[in-house]
């Protein structure tokens, strides 16, 4: 029988090393402190970087999205947003236009996905609800890396960062 010790898992069997046998071994280590990598100056990175920071990301490259077999084209009607915010939706697809965020579609299209529109105090957002999209996709046959094969790319690495997109064209809705 096994010493009583706090169980992590619902097994009834006994480990080969306690937790303090392994402690004192070093086998395991309970860390208290999260470590940050010290970095003289960020503006140091931010120079050296200028080009991930600045503008807007784009893909190098056209995305093919292929649908599912049978999946019928779903169009929606746009939704209305109220009138006291029109000309500045107007001025927003505008700017997006310009800058390369989205394209101006003329023409008759087979699948239109929903507008929504966003406005607070700080900003208009400008979103598509790809719902329908999302379930006539075909999904792709490559794997997506476990977690375990992202940390071992991580290994060595000393600075990390969060990035956000700067202006987000498709937003999810639940």
């Amino acid at each position: 029988m096994c010493p009583d010790e706090e169980k992590v898992t619902s097994l009834n069997s006994c480990p080969i090393l306690s937790l303090e046998a392994s402690r004192e071994l070093g086998v395991i280590q309970r860390l208290n402190i999260i470590y940050k990598s010290p970095i003289e100056s960020p503006e140091l990175i931010l120079k050296e970087f200028a080009d991930v920071f600045t503008g807007t990301g784009r893909f190098k490259r056209i995305v093919k999205i292929k649908l599912k077999e049978n999946s019928v084209p779903h169009v929606t009607v746009p939704r209305k947003g109220p009138l006291t915010i029109h000309n500045n939706v107007k001025e927003e697809l505008k700017n997006m236009v310009e800058a390369g965020i989205i394209s101006k579609v003329e023409e008759t299209t087979e699948a239109v996905s929903n507008r929504v529109v966003t406005d607070s105090p700080k900003k208009l957002r400008i979103c598509l609800d790809p719902r329908p999209l999302n379930e006539a996709i075909q999904k792709p046959h490559y794997p997506i890396p476990t977690a375990d094969a992202l940390v071992t790319k991580l290994q060595g690495r000393k600075v990390f960062t969060i990035l956000d997109a700067k202006k987000m064209v498709f937003c999810s809705y639940h």
